[in-house]
């Protein structure tokens, strides 16, 4: 892990827990694949959550950033340990961040170096790279870095959601790098059910941690390129 200046295992701003909810991290399982197997069944996403009927006030839960806030309205609908995968109605409302940071959280509590990757799905669609976000976790035995949809896991998009192949999952750097090698086509990636969140630029406003910015801050050069820095080395702490 050469070049890595970062605690990977350590919490950070949206990863760290209260002192109150330290208990809940006893639950989880030991290996990373599983840990980030409890963080799919905490979550559901605005659109799941609207067909199971939660109220739609409850749907702002995905505008929330830090750990300890989305645990806080986990645990106040359903105290259960962790590894307890909610019904629809008891899981937190949130999008593929959400089952992102939840994972690298319950990975750092139990001392495993892990980090948020945003970037782009390519297997959603043939061709096309989707706007997704995925956890890394650190292979002490293979000394690499280890990708995880944790959100689909065993959902069957490809062979190993639980260890993407290269190219499966494109940061955004990555993404910007093969643009300008013309290896693809930019013009194809993007979020899904937007209209202007596609292109070169979708790719530029990518920040230097791997991170999307909001489109009041998506200015001409920054959105593929943004993401250019978020490729093969370490991003800034989650």
């Amino acid at each position: 892990m050469a070049d890595d200046e970062l605690s990977y295992s350590q919490p950070g701003l949206f990863t760290s827990l209260d002192a109150t909810q330290l208990h809940f991290i006893d639950a989880l399982p030991d290996d990373p694949v599983g840990i980030c197997a409890v963080a799919q069944g905490l979550v559901i996403q605005p659109h799941d959550a609207v067909a199971a009927g939660i109220d739609e006030d409850r749907i702002t839960e995905k505008d929330i950033r830090p750990t300890s806030e989305l645990l806080a309205v986990l645990t106040a609908l359903d105290a259960s340990p962790l590894n307890q995968a909610r019904a629809p109605e008891k899981r937190v409302v949130g999008t593929c961040r959400h089952f992102t940071v939840l994972a690298c959280t319950f990975l750092r509590a139990r001392g495993i170096l892990a980090r948020a990757r945003c970037g782009f799905g390519t297997y959603f669609r043939a061709g096309h790279g989707y706007d997704h976000w995925i956890t890394e976790y650190w292979d002490t035995d293979d000394q690499r870095w280890v990708r995880v949809d944790t959100e689909h896991l065993g959902k069957g998009y490809v062979d190993h959601l639980d260890d993407l192949a290269p190219g499966e999952f494109l940061t955004g750097g990555e993404a910007w790098t093969r643009h300008r090698a013309g290896l693809v086509d930019a013009q194809r990636f993007g979020v899904p059910g937007t209209d202007h969140a596609w292109g070169p630029d979708d790719c530029r406003v990518r920040r230097h941690d791997g991170s999307r910015l909001r489109p009041a801050h998506r200015h001409a050069g920054r959105y593929l390129r943004g993401r250019r820095c978020a490729g093969s080395g370490p991003p800034v702490q989650t």
